[in-house]
């Protein structure tokens, strides 16, 4: 089992119901489009009423049924529709996968994980930031982690040099279905990129302006709803410059990072409290929030292996999150043992496969590293 025993009590599920939701789930994605789409019969019925020959429901699927039979040559007779976009099936694929790693993370943390990487992959042919805060969450991947800090680059840098700002963040070789430049318009996509981006520290070193660009940006400010919680952006922004601080090695930035992912794992454990009081759909695993907070627990995973990596003192459910309610801490578990297992850490980070770059001068706004940096550093 993923978590302790005091979760799974307070939880009130029975693990063989997130087995077989998340065998429904796998089930979904193999299965094949279907011959007939919906669309296909709505230009059948715009001719007037089907003509089947019977008034009772007809299953197309039913091969031996006379009245499918005559609909079907009718179906047929329409010619092809027009098929669906490519990104429909890809983005389908993508949030099932995503609901998979949900159910399956509390009671199998490898089999959830998988799930996570096949979620990322999808997420990441479509162009989502998403994708690569889930890989870097489940992996600690460094070229994730690159190709986001390149792009993190480009958004604080919107509206200046933005030509080069393209090139730069574009130079990955896979074609994406969306495009990461549209996806960047949700807050919840941005605050994706942030996360993953801070995790390497390689690319804070190399621009060192960016920790006065993340407290200048308009983000810092934003309520926009984010996440399962729909808790403000400013919130998730302020964790993403604590995590960067962190991953450079400002050992203050524990403690109020600490302070952040209690407030956010209070707010999804309320939610989940709320959620119980539904006695038909929680004890099927069909509750309207998510069992766990993708957001929050990747967050954790990540601030997790920076800790290791750092030598600072690691995450503890029984230490850091003590005062927690239990249904608060779900997330943090799935978190920290989402950091485990990734095999040997290199003590200092390979350097992520970007192009070579000009040095950019920082804005005049932004010159030089942030005065909190600074004070660290001469410590």
């Amino acid at each position: 089992m993923s978590l302790p025993s005091e979760l799974w009590a307070a939880l009130r599920l029975d693990p063989s119901v997130l087995r077989e939701r998340a065998g429904f789930l796998t089930a979904y994605i193999k299965i094949e489009e279907p011959r007939y789409a919906v669309n296909d019969v709505i230009r059948l019925l715009r001719d007037g009423p089907i003509r089947s020959g019977t008034d009772s429901i007809v299953n197309l699927l039913d091969e031996d049924d006379e009245a499918s039979s005559v609909i079907r040559q009718q179906l047929d007779g329409l010619g092809p529709s027009r098929p669906r976009s490519t990104w429909a099936r890809v983005a389908e694929n993508a949030d099932t996968w995503r609901q998979c790693a949900i159910v399956r993370l509390p009671y199998d943390i490898q089999a959830g994980k998988s799930a996570l990487l096949e979620a990322a992959s999808s997420y990441q042919q479509l162009g989502l930031p998403f994708g690569s805060f889930l890989r870097v969450a489940a992996t600690g991947s460094w070229e994730a982690a690159g190709e986001a800090g390149s792009r993190l680059r480009f958004l604080l840098l919107s509206g200046r040099d933005s030509e080069n700002g393209e090139e730069e963040a574009g130079w990955s070789q896979n074609v994406e279905l969306l495009g990461w430049r549209i996806a960047l318009q949700a807050p919840a996509q941005q605050i994706s990129l942030l996360f993953a981006a801070v995790s390497d520290p390689s690319v804070l070193a190399r621009h060192n302006w960016l920790f006065d660009a993340l407290a200048a940006a308009s983000q810092a400010a934003d309520s926009a709803p984010v996440g399962t919680t729909a808790q403000p952006m400013a919130l998730w922004w302020n964790a993403g410059r604590r995590l960067a601080e962190l991953t450079m090695g400002v050992r203050q930035a524990r403690t109020e990072l600490r302070s952040l992912v209690a407030d956010l794992a209070v707010v999804h454990g309320r939610q989940l409290a709320h959620a119980q009081l539904d006695g038909y759909h929680w004890p099927m695993a069909r509750a309207r929030i998510d069992l766990v907070d993708l957001d929050l627990a990747g967050l954790v995973a990540i601030s997790a292996r920076v800790l290791r990596r750092r030598a600072m003192q690691e995450w503890s459910l029984a230490e850091d999150f003590v005062n927690l309610p239990p249904l608060a801490r779900v997330s943090l578990a799935i978190g920290i043992q989402l950091s485990k297992d990734d095999g040997a850490m290199p003590t200092e980070p390979r350097a992520p496969r970007l192009p070579p770059l000009d040095p950019w001068p920082a804005p005049t706004e932004w010159t030089g590293t942030s005065e909190r940096l600074r004070r660290a550093r001469d410590k």
